[in-house]
């Protein structure tokens, strides 16, 4: 469960204060996405939205013991490649 973006024009509206905020405090980052890494590393994923799409929880189940070394190892990614977006809150 977290908080993200809206979509459409309200999200594009509060993205400039988001950062903003996000840099001079503890909360999260709004351009990251895990719910895309969850997917990715569970079955029967499930993602509901709330408040206006503001809002999000997500829940999945543990792949079965023989398929966990392989989702995993697809999931893995090293520093380089990974997005600016997850790179915006060491700046």
């Amino acid at each position: 469960m977290d908080a993200k973006l809206p979509p459409g024009r309200g999200g594009e509206m509060i993205l400039p204060f988001s950062l903003w905020l996000m840099k001079r405090t503890m909360l999260g980052n709004p351009l990251i996405q895990p719910w895309t890494e969850i997917v990715a590393l569970t079955e029967h994923f499930n993602m509901r939205e709330y408040l206006f799409a503001s809002y999000y929880i997500c829940c999945g189940m543990k792949p079965s013991v023989g398929d966990t070394a392989t989702e995993c190892e697809g999931a893995s990614r090293d520093i380089a490649n990974m997005d600016d977006a997850y790179r915006i809150a060491a700046e």
